[in-house]
This record gives structure tokens, sequence and C-alpha cells, in this order.
């Protein structure tokens, strides 16, 4: 007399994110058949990003009257998030750029940069000669086997320049109007002078034609 095969039921799972171990939730084999189930690839097991073929092998208690069964299914692992956050950064007008960097956080499995295939970029709008103001530090790309990625900018500070204005000094004859007053400046940027002021500053003294003589 033939032995009976066992009727395997196993529903594909739902896809897992790369970094999480397999369990019952997708290897959950049934029969009404008493016996027990092997799998591969085994609980535990951490699978790469992309579809994978699970295996089971049913062994029955009764291997008088039932014989081994076997069934599979396709599970799809999908890549993990990486967040790549950029660095808010400052710097003093007509100053180059600074080094722009960023942190990549949420790897798993307890990997690190080493997982990447290529890194992603970081830029900026602002240059040398941009205004004093805000302008976005924008990541973006990188390549993983098992990650994408998503992207966090930050904003490049470009602080006012500060000057030193100092007044000339001056003189004139008793009951004379003053003279006009001449400032010096200290801290212009290469290139820059008086003429690139919006406003030229003003220059004022307490002093009138009736002062008295120092």
């Amino acid at each position: 007399e033939s032995k009976l095969v066992p009727a395997i039921t196993w529903s594909a799972p739902t896809p897992l994110i790369y970094g999480t171990a397999l369990d019952g939730a997708q290897l959950n084999a049934m029969t009404s058949v008493p016996g027990s189930f092997s799998y591969s690839p085994p609980t535990g097991a951490a699978l790469p990003a992309g579809t994978h073929l699970l295996e089971s092998v049913f062994t029955p208690d009764d291997a008088v009257n039932y014989t081994g069964a076997t069934a599979s299914v396709m599970l799809t692992v999908d890549k993990a998030t990486l967040t790549v956050t950029a660095h808010d950064m400052s710097k003093t007008y007509r100053d180059s750029n600074p080094a722009l960097t960023y942190a990549i956080t949420d790897f798993v499995n307890g990997e690190d940069d080493a997982a990447l295939t290529s890194a992603p970029a970081i830029t900026t709008t602002a240059n040398t000669f941009s205004d004093a103001g805000q302008y976005p530090i924008n990541t973006t790309g990188g390549e993983a086997d098992n990650y994408v990625f998503s992207h966090e900018a930050a904003m490049l500070t470009i602080q006012q320049r500060a000057l030193s204005i100092t007044a000339q000094t001056a003189s004139r004859v008793y009951g004379a109007s003053n003279p006009a007053f001449t400032p010096v400046f200290n801290g212009f940027a290469s290139s820059e002078g008086p003429g690139d002021l919006d406003l030229p500053p003003s220059l004022t003294s307490t002093a009138t034609p009736a002062s008295p003589v120092a």
C-alpha cells in the first residue's frame, strides 16, 4: 500500500525590510499531519535585498503511513532606508566655502559607510562671492546593495563682514565751517572698497564755527 503525501499550505509572506531576520511570520508552512518542518534559509537568517526562495521540508511523525513532503514560496526583501543629514555651516562674506559635511544614519546589522557602493554628493548654491544670507546645502545620490537614501537639507549661513570705520583727524580755523570728514575703513574683502557700500557712513562732529579753539 502506497504512503500518503501530506498536503502543505504555505502562503507567500509579506515583504521584509533588509535587516529583519526570518521568523515564524515567514516560516509558517502548515499541514494537518503531525510532524515537524525544517526550513532553508533557517529561522534567524537575515537575507540581502532581493527575491529569495524559501524552502521547507516536512517530516511526518507517522513514517509508516506518510511520506515526507516539501514546499516553497518566494520572499521579497526590500532595501532599508538610510538617512543622509547635511550639517548646518557658516562663513563670513567673501570667505571661501567651508568643507560641507553630512552624517549617514539608520544602518542595520552593525554596518557602516563600508556598505555603500557610491557615497552621496553634497553641494550648496553659495560661492565665495555670494551675498550675506542663507543658502541651502543639499545631499543627493548614494548607492548601496541593500539601502535606499533619504536626504535632509541644511543651511549655509553667510555672515556679514565686520568693517571698522575710523574718522581721519581734521582741523580748521576758528569761525570756519567744519571740513568734510574722511572715513578710514578696515576690513573690506579683497577687491572691494567704499564704493561697494549700499549706503556710506555719515561722519559728524559736535563742533560748530563758534566752538572755542582747542
